[in-house]
């Protein structure tokens, strides 16, 4: 009984130790606007409006320091390498949608395995070799930019 005891403080302290050395930075404040609309008779706050202001410097500044608290986050977690490439290796295979026709073509949208983006692809019959028609990823090479619908 003394042995789990002596046991349960020292878990206790080593867990208590490892919370105080891994506790992150100061989470990035959003300030608070004084936005306030009405809505069908109701007034709405909408304090970080702002933030849809993608181009203003606030803005920028603010993604930059969560990119950053979250990048430090993520550098911490045990195994993080391991989790990367398992996850790489479970991503990592070809996804092709239901082909539509139109315009007399075939059109289809097609990732190759860890391509951040899929390529949308025409053919003019079954027999032919598809060629890409729209790849987002060279586009935004990141993938932060998606091409989702698609109007032939």
């Amino acid at each position: 009984m003394l042995a789990a005891r002596a046991l349960s403080v020292l878990l206790v302290g080593l867990v208590g130790r490892g919370a105080v050395a891994a506790q992150p930075s100061p989470y990035p404040a959003a300030p608070r606007g004084g936005v306030v609309e009405e809505i069908h008779g109701t007034q709405v706050a909408d304090p970080y409006r702002w933030l849809e202001e993608l181009g203003d410097r606030r803005t920028t500044e603010w993604v930059k320091a969560q990119n950053g608290f979250t990048r430090e986050s993520l550098m911490r977690v045990p195994g993080r390498e391991a989790i990367r490439r398992r996850l790489a290796a479970l991503w990592n295979y070809s996804r092709t949608e239901v082909p539509w026709r139109e315009a007399g073509r075939l059109f289809f949208v097609e990732n190759a395995g860890l391509q951040p983006q899929p390529v949308l692809y025409m053919q003019k019959g079954l027999e032919d070799r598809p060629r890409p028609v729209l790849d987002p990823n060279i586009i935004s090479p990141d993938g932060s930019v998606a091409v989702r619908d698609f109007a032939i």
